[in-house]
């Protein structure tokens, strides 16, 4: 057996990676399955649910991870393009710029840049998992659009409404929604959520696939309804220049 420096850290990271993309899974299935103590075992998913990595869902009787740890590493110089063009994005429309990667649950946020004149408001931090299922926000939206599984129209879907209420979508909504945003490739939320934030999200293609999405952050400002279309540009040019070996067309929004 590979011996570490830090074995509870090399446990911990064994654990949250055995709970990515599974069903709820109980305290007695992890330390079987990893020949772990059921009582070490305990102390690290109550460790990894204090961070907000992982949660216990009472009804299933389990755990399920939160975030995802992902490589990095898979493109070289890609990070780095993406980093700047995070950054100039940013700076450009004041508003917080995110880059998100598919999971097979959802959209992870792997990596954000604030302005630097503004108040920081947007409360999503770096490992955040945007569901494809749930809130059908425009990151979400056009995850569910690029995906190979497609949309589940059993699922539940709903949106935030003018009043910041959800509003359940029915299973026609949610094929027409995600529908054009597989056509757009860029899509905006109309509403701010419940936290005072709305979204414009552009997808970023390697050969034609999903290698990300490109968004960003709006907080709320009195009298602002209109969607800014010249922040819209900059991040579908941004997202043009991030994608590789693709000739896909952005419709405008």
């Amino acid at each position: 057996m590979k011996k570490y420096t830090a074995p509870s850290l090399a446990r911990g990271i064994q654990v949250l990676r055995f709970l990515e993309n599974k069903e709820p899974v109980n305290l007695e299935q992890i330390a079987r399955q990893l020949v772990m103590p059921k009582s070490s075992c305990l102390r690290i998913l109550d460790t990894l649910a204090a961070l907000g990595t992982i949660t216990r869902d009472p009804v299933a009787n389990g755990y399920k991870a939160l975030v995802s740890l992902t490589s990095l590493s898979s493109l070289p110089g890609f990070d780095q393009q993406v980093r700047g063009a995070l950054s100039s994005l940013a700076q450009a429309t004041g508003f917080t710029a995110e880059w998100y990667i598919p999971n097979t649950n959802g959209m992870l946020l792997v990596s954000r840049e604030e302005p630097e004149e503004g108040e920081v408001k947007v409360q999503a931090k770096v490992g955040f998992l945007r569901t494809y299922t749930g809130e059908l926000e425009t990151v979400a939206c056009l995850g569910n659009a690029w995906r190979e599984a497609g949309v589940n129209l059993k699922a539940k879907y709903w949106v935030y409404n003018s009043q910041g209420k959800k509003t359940v979508l029915t299973a026609r909504a949610v094929k027409e929604l995600v529908g054009y945003a597989g056509k757009a490739g860029i899509r905006a939320d109309q509403y701010y959520n419940s936290n005072g934030v709305r979204r414009t999200a552009a997808i970023v293609l390697n050969s034609n696939k999903p290698a990300g999405c490109l968004a960003l952050a709006e907080n709320y400002r009195p009298g602002t309804v209109k969607i800014n279309l010249k922040n819209t540009n900059l991040l579908v040019n941004a997202a043009i220049k991030l994608s590789r070996n693709s000739q896909f067309t952005y419709i405008k929004i």
